[in-house]
């Protein structure tokens, strides 16, 4: 290795020591094939906890590289997943959700640490919203409207909570 990239790696290092640092983290092993070094593991509040793993590389990762490593962590569990890489004083994301999740490249590493720190501390993301109660309020009424396809959907996409999709 090139002196210059030894010099990186530990800067990298680093920034991965000092990322969320006031958080309790636990370690992470990130899958066989995945190009980057596992760093640490921070779980958020609630009963599908978002996951926020925090790995590191000498280099920029590309997008791919990003998803294939989101993807080979999340292995379709329904939990949220944030996969956080730090590389050269930056840091790029992919996630939390979907089958093709959104990457985010090149962020600036604070910046990155503080929407981790957020979510991490909100127990559901959109149950926090002060619209929330308003929101599932129409939703059910709307429900009695429709058939139980659309309760099952509006269920399992976050509108009800299973007791109000059980009475709906």
């Amino acid at each position: 290795m090139l002196a210059n990239e030894t010099r990186n790696a530990e800067e990298v290092g680093a920034v991965a020591a000092r990322f969320l640092d006031s958080v309790p983290l636990g370690s992470v092993t990130l899958a066989a094939g995945v190009p980057f070094a596992a760093s640490s593991l921070a779980l958020g509040q609630g009963a599908l906890p978002l996951e926020v793993v925090v790995a590191r590389t000498p280099a920029a990762p590309n997008a791919t590289a990003l998803r294939s490593a989101w993807k080979a962590r999340n292995a379709g569990r329904a939990a949220p997943l944030l996969f956080v890489v730090l590389h050269d004083g930056r840091a790029s994301l992919c996630g939390p959700a979907g089958d093709d999740p959104p990457a985010y490249l090149a962020l600036d590493g604070g910046q990155v640490e503080r929407i981790c720190r957020e979510r991490r501390s909100s127990p559901t993301g959109t149950r926090a919203r002060a619209d929330w109660e308003a929101a599932r309020l129409r939703a059910r009424a709307a429900l009695g409207r429709r058939g139980r396809t659309e309760t099952y959907l509006e269920c399992h996409a976050g509108l009800l909570s299973d007791a109000d999709a059980a009475t709906a």
